[in-house]
């Protein structure tokens, strides 16, 4: 249902790995210092959170994991990691 419904949601489609990914750079600026005590995020792509099996059986991903690549593609931490994983995501999904 949700990938036959993709066509009509126009720009508002966004490749996943079925989990919830941030680092402390997802936050805005004041939000950072609770984030990083909360949910133990520094500046490096972490799984905060995965879709159940049935959901996204295919991820092998688990809370806690650190994304370092992804397709063979490094993602950097940092300011640009969560932009570099969309990019990934996005280049996957056209191919």
């Amino acid at each position: 249902l949700l990938e036959h419904s993709a066509p009509f949601c126009g720009g508002d489609v966004r490749a996943s790995l079925g989990a919830h990914i941030a680092s402390l750079w997802s936050f805005e600026k004041e939000e950072r210092a609770a984030a990083k005590q909360t949910l133990h995020l520094d500046d490096r792509l972490t799984v905060l959170w995965t879709l159940d099996r049935k959901q996204a059986p295919a991820t092998p991903l688990r809370a806690g994991d650190v994304l370092l690549s992804v397709g063979g593609k490094p993602l950097p931490a940092g300011e640009k990691g969560i932009d570099r994983l969309n990019d990934v995501l996005i280049d996957a999904a056209r191919t």
